[in-house]
Order: C-alpha cells, then sequence, then structure tokens
C-alpha cells in the first residue's frame, strides 16, 4: 500500500497525470488561452471553503495538481487524489 500523501518529483506527477488523461482517451490539454502545451506542474492544497454535506463553511483542503502555461500563465487545476487512486489501482 503506498502512501498518497508523500511529495513526487514534479515531473512523475506530471507522467501521472499525462497516464491519467490518455487513458480517459483525452490528451494533456492545450492552454485555453495561447494555444501551447508546455505546462509546469505543482501540488497545492486547495482551500475548499465549504463542507458540501453539512452546507457550512469549513478549513476542509483538497490536493490539486494545478498546471500552469509556461508561455501565458494561465492556470488549471484537477483533484488529485481520484488521480492518485486510478495510478495505484492500475499499478
Amino acid at each position: 500500500m503506498s502512501d498518497d500523501s508523500q511529495p513526487k518529483p514534479q515531473s512523475e506527477n506530471l507522467r501521472i497525470f499525462e497516464q491519467f488523461m490518455k487513458k480517459k482517451g483525452l490528451d494533456t490539454p492545450a492552454c485555453p488561452v495561447c494555444k501551447t502545451n508546455e505546462w509546469g506542474v505543482s501540488l497545492v492544497q486547495a482551500a475548499t471553503g465549504l463542507d458540501i454535506t453539512a452546507m457550512r463553511p469549513t478549513n476542509a483542503q483538497l490536493p490539486c495538481l494545478v498546471i500552469t502555461c509556461s508561455n501565458c500563465y494561465y492556470v488549471m487545476q484537477f483533484a488529485w487524489l481520484p488521480i492518485m487512486r486510478e495510478a495505484s489501482n492500475a499499478g
């Protein structure tokens, strides 16, 4: 059993993300602003701000993979835990 909370090198995170996208039949997205396909990648803890089950404010955080366009710095983020779960189940 692997520990998904341990940080991985950024190149490894990008590899996992690219494999996830390929498995879903999707290409790594081109930037919607400048159309390039050069991305920087990092993991962050994004504050959700809302407990969906109780509909009240919370300090909960959600691990997100943030990819940033290396040309125009547009930012996209993806929920990281479901991606890691699929990667763990595949390997």
